[in-house]
């Protein structure tokens, strides 16, 4: 049997079996974590080599460029999408400057809405204005006038 034989014989077999599947994986489920845990230590080298052989691709830095947006909260119904027109964006949306490498995803950090491409000189501005907004808004909301002495 070829490896691609193999391969699609494992699928069907899974397909058909899958409460089976599934109930093996529930049974061995710490046998397969220690197992995992011993491939990485083992492999660590190998795995550490792989990772920054991927990172230098263009899947590799599309992956953790989202995820570094993630992690900082933006919030996107299509993301592949945002991902292709940050790409292909070459001038900034506030200050129409050519971007070169200095490319930043402008988003608003409470609500996660995205509100540009922007360079980096108009994202500081944009959060320099935001956090000062934020403060007044503090101030605002935690002003408590003194009592009224009359």
């Amino acid at each position: 049997m070829t490896p691609d034989e193999r391969k699609e014989y494992m699928r069907l077999y899974n397909l058909k079996n899958k409460e089976k599947m599934e109930e093996y994986r529930l049974k061995n489920k710490e046998r397969d974590k220690e197992k995992r845990r011993e491939y990485r230590i083992k492999n660590r080298e190998k795995r550490n080599e792989y990772n920054r052989e991927y990172s230098q691709t263009e899947n590799g830095k599309k992956s953790m460029r989202i995820g570094a947006w993630k992690k900082n909260g933006v919030i996107c119904e299509d993301i592949n999408k945002l991902h292709d027109t940050y790409i292909n964006t070459n001038n900034c949306e506030w200050c129409n400057n050519d971007l070169g490498k200095k490319k930043c995803l402008e988003h608003n950090h409470y609500s996660g809405e995205i509100r540009g491409i922007v360079c980096n000189s108009c994202n500081m501005k944009i959060r320099y204005k935001d956090n000062n907004y934020q403060k007044c808004m503090l101030s605002i909301i935690s002003y408590q006038p003194s009592p009224d002495p009359h």
